[in-house]
C-alpha cells in the first residue's frame, strides 16, 4: 500500500461508497479524518470539512492530513455537530458511529448549516427506526440503505436525499407503479416495515436475515423471562412479545422461502 493511502474498515467504506462524486463534504465526528482523506485521495470529492467535539483526535487528524499534503483541501474544526459550519459550506453530510437520537439533534432542520445539504449519509448505532420516521417527516427521502459487517457486528448505512418520499414501498405512487406488490407487503408485515424501513426487507440478503433472527431471539428470550409473571401488564407484554416473534418468523419465511 502506498504510504499516502488510507484503508477503511467495512463500516466506513460503506459510508464512503454513498458520498456523491464532486460533493463538498461535511464529516461530523470526523475523529482522525480518515474518511475525508480517503475520499479526497481517490478523487471522489474536491474538499471537505471535518468536525469533532474532541481536540485530541483532531490534532491526530491534522497530522494525517499534513502528511498527505492535503492541508489546503481538508479543514478540521472543533465543535459540536454542525455548529462549526456556516450555511452552504457542505452539500453532503456524513455522520457515523452515533446513536440515531443524537443524529437527529445534530440534523435539526432549524440549523442554518444544514440548509445547503442535499445528501445525508448516516451510519447510526441504534435508533434506526426512529431516525427513519423523523427524517421522512422532515422531507428527506431514503435513497439507499444497506447492511455491512465489521468484527462480527452488523451496521446500517443510509443515504438520504432532500425531497419527500413518494415512490417507496408503502406509498400510493409506489403501489401504482409496481401493481401494488410493495404496498401489499407493507400491509402484510407493517411491524417489520415500521422497524426496518422499506429498503432492507426488499433487498433481503444474508445479513438482513441475521438481523431478523437476532431480533426474534431477543423477543423470545424476553418472553421466556416473563413466562411466570402473573400481573396483567406482564401478561399483556408477554402476549405482545410472542405475537411479534411469530410475525418476525413469518417474515423470514416469506423473504427466504427456499430454505
Amino acid at each position: 500500500m502506498p504510504e499516502q493511502a488510507v484503508k477503511l474498515g467495512p463500516r466506513l467504506a460503506a459510508v464512503a461508497a454513498h458520498v456523491p462524486d464532486g460533493a463538498f463534504l461535511g464529516d461530523i465526528g470526523t475523529d482522525h479524518a480518515l474518511l475525508p482523506i480517503y475520499l479526497v485521495l481517490r478523487g471522489v470529492i474536491p474538499s471537505a470539512i471535518g468536525t469533532d467535539i474532541r481536540g485530541g483526535p483532531l490534532d491526530a487528524g491534522r497530522r494525517n492530513i499534513a502528511r498527505r499534503g492535503l492541508s489546503g483541501r481538508i479543514a478540521l474544526r472543533q465543535g459540536d455537530g454542525l455548529a462549526p459550519f456556516r450555511g452552504g459550506e457542505a452539500d453532503a453530510v456524513t455522520v457515523a458511529g452515533m446513536g440515531g437520537g443524537l443524529m437527529l439533534e445534530i440534523l435539526d432542520p432549524r440549523r442554518e448549516a444544514l440548509a445547503g445539504a442535499r445528501t445525508l449519509i448516516l451510519q447510526p448505532q441504534g435508533g434506526e427506526s426512529g431516525l427513519r420516521r423523523a427524517l421522512l417527516a422532515r422531507n428527506w427521502r431514503l435513497a439507499a440503505e444497506e447492511l455491512t459487517e465489521e468484527k462480527g457486528r452488523i451496521y446500517t448505512v443510509m443515504r438520504w436525499e432532500r425531497g419527500a418520499a413518494t415512490d417507496q414501498p408503502g406509498t400510493p405512487s409506489a403501489a401504482a407503479a409496481d401493481g401494488g406488490c410493495a404496498d401489499a407487503a407493507v400491509r402484510r408485515f407493517p411491524e417489520v416495515w415500521a422497524e426496518y424501513g422499506p429498503l432492507l426487507p426488499a433487498a433481503g440478503g444474508p445479513l438482513f436475515r441475521r438481523v431478523l433472527q437476532a431480533e426474534r431471539g431477543r423477543m423470545r428470550r424476553a418472553a421466556a423471562a416473563l413466562g411466570s409473571a402473573t400481573g396483567a401488564a406482564a401478561r399483556e407484554r408477554l402476549g405482545e412479545l410472542r405475537r411479534r416473534a411469530e410475525i418476525w418468523e413469518e417474515m423470514e419465511s416469506w423473504l427466504y422461502p427456499s430454505d
